[in-house]
């Protein structure tokens, strides 16, 4: 948050070790998260032992959630003792099992854009003509 209670970015942070994390960010604004961590950092907590690296370049993250995230993380409703996959798995998963529903997702919504478009171009006419010429 910044200083007026407002979201500066809807980044995700993930715990990659005991006391190492991984902080997402969206790529338009992680100069500026970068900025503000390192002037807290500075500033506000300055005898924390903390370091800032980018990595913007070298890493990637994925978030899943609600009925998603569940089908990736417990295999099948009924399957409560599974174990969260290795990330290989999760990775082959992503481009294997579930690459053919993405794919049909992606087509409907890409038709009811399509459709919304042609529903909003016939329901504003044909638009403004050229006007009336000039006065003799």
């Amino acid at each position: 948050l910044r200083e007026d209670g407002i979201t500066l970015d809807d980044g995700t942070t993930s715990r990659l070790a005991e006391n190492h994390y991984l902080m997402t960010t969206t790529t338009a604004n992680a100069g500026e998260v970068m900025r503000h961590l390192e002037f807290f950092l500075q500033v506000v907590w300055p005898d924390l032992d903390v370091h800032i690296v980018s990595v913007t370049e070298e890493w990637a993250a994925i978030a899943l959630a609600g009925i998603l995230g569940a089908a990736f993380w417990l295999g099948s409703p009924g399957d409560t003792q599974a174990q969260p996959p290795p990330f290989a798995e999760l990775g082959n998963s992503l481009f294997t099992r579930w690459a053919i529903p993405f794919e049909i997702a992606s087509l409907v919504l890409l038709v009811a854009l399509i459709g919304a478009l042609i529903i909003a171009r016939s329901d504003s006419g044909p638009g403004p003509g050229p006007g009336p010429g000039p006065k003799s």
